[in-house]
């Protein structure tokens, strides 16, 4: 019974000394400034790939590589290739108003998101990864603007094509 009563104040004093050692990250203030800011008539896109590649940095993570990313909007021809992201890396983008279709290729994967553009506002999409046996799949989705900003303010920033979508002709 004595060696219980032990114990027990043992786990008590050790999850004091780790709850002392925890602390939150403080809230980032909605001010704080983004890398590219909003053009007049014009929604801004961030596209951010926050994980280098999940699956080989369990097997090997001593390689942080990752397969490029390429970013197309509204079609898959290289005037609409916005960007290219690698692993923990962002890409940002101008958008005329209207519907969109941002497009993410990897691999031999295509993916499609559509998106609602209004003008002075931003939209974060994120991209996940996934791998599977032989090749990856990555998915595209939008995200909400506190872990939006988190992601740019921590991420470095990819390779940029182009700066705003070029007007159809």
């Amino acid at each position: 019974m004595k060696s219980l009563r032990i114990l027990l104040l043992a786990v008590f004093a050790l999850s004091l000394l780790f709850e002392g050692c925890a602390s939150f990250a403080e809230m980032q203030k909605d001010g704080d400034t983004l890398p590219k800011s909003i053009e007049q008539g014009k929604a801004l896109v961030y596209v951010v790939r926050p994980n280098p590649h999940p699956l080989l940095l369990v097997i090997m993570p001593f390689l942080l590589i990752a397969t490029p990313t390429m970013v197309f909007v509204d079609d898959h021809n290289p005037s609409s290739l916005m960007g290219i992201t690698n692993g923990s890396d962002y890409i940002y983008f101008g958008l005329e108003p209207g519907k969109h279709l941002i497009f993410s290729s990897s691999d031999r994967w295509l993916v499609e998101l559509e998106v609602n553009a209004v003008a002075g506002e931003i939209i974060y999409i994120k991209q996940d990864q996934f791998m599977l046996i032989w090749s990856q799949r990555n998915y595209l989705s939008v995200i909400n603007k506190y872990e939006g900003k988190y992601h740019v303010k921590r991420l470095a920033p990819g390779v940029i094509m182009q700066s705003d979508k070029p007007k159809k002709e």
